[in-house]
C-alpha cells in the first residue's frame, strides 16, 4: 500500500491508434451477421442497378450497355452506403452492449468545469484536465458541442448547461482562452 510507480514516454502523434483499436477488439470483434449487414446491401445495390439497367438497354437499345454499367455502379454505391450505415450501427450496439457486460455502467454522470486554467472534466470514474492550448478546434453538433483537443474529441451536452445563458458564458471562455488558429477553425454559432 503506498506504492507508487511513475512513467514517462514521448508518444508521437498517432501512436495510440493501433493499439486502441486492439484494445477495442477485444470488447467486441463483430459477428458474421455484422458482415452480412455490410455485404447485402451492397451486392443487392449491384444487382438491382444491373438489372434496372438490363431494362433500359431493352427498352433503349440505341444507349446500348452504358445504362446497365452506370446504373449497376449507382446502385453499387448506394448500397455500399447503407451497408455501411447498418455494419457501423450493428458494431457500436455490439461493442456497448460488452462493455456493459465488463462492468461499465449504463450512465455516467459527469462534471465539465471549464476555467481559466483548464477544461476538467470527471464522471467519477475517469477524469481529464485539457489546457487550452490542446484545443484544435469547436464545432456546433445537433445535441452537443464537439471539442477536438490533440487526439480526445469531447462532446459536451448542449443539455448539461443550466440554460442558454451558460451555455453562451461557456463559448465566450472558449473564445477567449484558444488560440487565434483554433478560433479560426472552429464556430461559435449554434444550430
Amino acid at each position: 500500500m503506498g506504492e507508487v510507480v511513475e512513467a514517462q514516454a514521448d508518444v508521437k502523434l498517432g501512436e495510440a491508434f493501433k493499439p486502441a483499436a486492439e484494445a477495442q477488439s477485444r470488447v467486441y470483434r463483430g459477428e458474421i451477421a455484422g458482415t452480412l449487414a455490410l455485404a447485402l446491401p451492397f451486392v443487392g445495390g449491384i444487382v438491382a442497378g444491373s438489372l434496372a439497367g438490363g431494362f433500359v438497354s431493352v427498352w433503349y437499345p440505341q444507349w446500348g450497355s452504358w445504362p446497365t454499367s452506370i446504373l449497376s455502379v449507382a446502385g453499387m454505391t448506394i448500397g455500399l452506403v447503407f451497408g455501411l450505415r447498418a455494419y457501423s450501427k450493428r458494431h457500436m450496439s455490439g461493442f456497448l452492449a460488452e462493455l456493459r457486460k465488463m462492468g461499465s455502467p449504463p450512465l455516467f454522470p459527469t462534471h465539465f468545469r471549464f476555467a481559466d486554467d483548464a477544461i476538467h472534466i470527471d464522471s467519477g470514474r475517469v477524469a481529464h484536465r485539457i489546457a487550452w492550448e490542446a484545443v484544435l478546434f469547436v464545432l456546433p453538433g445537433r445535441d452537443h458541442w464537439l471539442l477536438q483537443a490533440d487526439t480526445l474529441t469531447l462532446a459536451i451536452p448542449r443539455r448539461a448547461f443550466a440554460d442558454p445563458g451558460a451555455e453562451q458564458a461557456f463559448l465566450d471562455l472558449v473564445q477567449g482562452h484558444i488560440s487565434e488558429a483554433a478560433r479560426s477553425r472552429s464556430v461559435f454559432k449554434s444550430h
